[in-house]
């Protein structure tokens, strides 16, 4: 899977944090429609949901808009290797890994 794309980069920390589409567009007040567009490249998201998407989620902005740096900003208040941290990596190697089945299968 790339991550080529700010859409790509959306989608994996939605699923790295276990959230469903519902979820994120509540939190953020906006559509599911809107986020489903924004995930699949139809629509960029403005610098408002930017700024509010990288608070609430701890996203460093520099990979969320060019994939450079770490995903999320360190959270000085835990520790590194805090079970929610260890959970969040388990989760997101598990989302990679499903969604590398699922396309092996589609090309064979």
């Amino acid at each position: 899977m790339t991550t080529e794309t700010l859409g790509d980069r959306l989608r994996i920390i939605r699923k790295f944090l276990g959230l469903n589409q519902e979820v994120i567009s509540q939190k953020l007040q906006i559509t599911n429609q809107t986020l489903s567009r924004y995930e699949k490249n139809v629509r960029f998201p403005d610098s408002l949901f930017l700024r509010r998407f990288g608070i609430l989620f701890n996203v460093n902005a520099n990979w969320l808009l060019y994939g450079i740096g770490d995903m999320f900003i360190e959270d000085t208040d835990r520790s590194p290797d805090s079970k929610q941290d260890k959970l969040k990596k388990l989760r997101y190697f598990l989302a990679k890994i499903e969604e590398l089945l699922i396309e092996t299968k589609e090309e064979s």
